[in-house]
């Protein structure tokens, strides 16, 4: 039996369900969702990895949405204008990912270990983590480590099912 077709969603928030309290500074593209319109920013010394913005929201975005709930987030209005957007690749790189186990899988920002000298790219709510990034082909697959877990020599291979971008 053949897996299931992966999904790929090109995200983006579906509305607002609050605000944050202080001016957003967004001073780069995001390092979770590497595309034109999606920013890391700031908000009172806490980052939000991705903020989103449009050609219609000049003076705002939204942070904080999530892809596998109800795609609303929090607004924040813009400290300062946009910087130029870039280096991002074209090529999709995955900010959430659903396993065909059940799990959802979110790009960690900053420090994370390492597994066989690749990085721990993603997070799992199953408690697993993703090694590098995904085999990409006409199915996707991803290695799973439990961090700090000894002695496992191999990734666990789980099936995606659905990505986020």
């Amino acid at each position: 039996m053949s897996p299931p077709p992966m999904k790929v969603v090109h995200f983006s928030p579906s509305g607002i369900r609050g605000t944050l309290d202080a001016p957003a500074d967004c001073w780069m593209t995001s390092t979770s969702a590497p595309r034109a319109n999606a920013w890391r920013c700031g908000v009172k010394h806490i980052i939000h990895d991705p903020c989103f913005s449009t050609s219609a929201q000049a003076n705002y975005v939204i942070c904080d949405a999530d892809p596998t709930g109800d795609g609303r987030g929090l607004k924040a209005t813009l400290a300062h204008p946009f910087p130029a957007p870039g280096p991002y690749s074209r090529d999709i790189q995955a900010w959430v990912m659903s396993l065909s186990d059940g799990s959802g899988c979110t790009f960690a920002n900053g420090a994370t270990g390492l597994f066989g000298g690749e990085r721990l790219n993603y997070n799992c709510t199953s408690g697993w983590w993703i090694v590098g990034f995904p085999r990409i082909g006409s199915v996707w697959m991803v290695g799973l480590v439990k961090w700090g877990q000894s002695p496992q020599t191999q990734p666990v291979m789980m099936l995606v099912l659905e990505v986020w971008w």
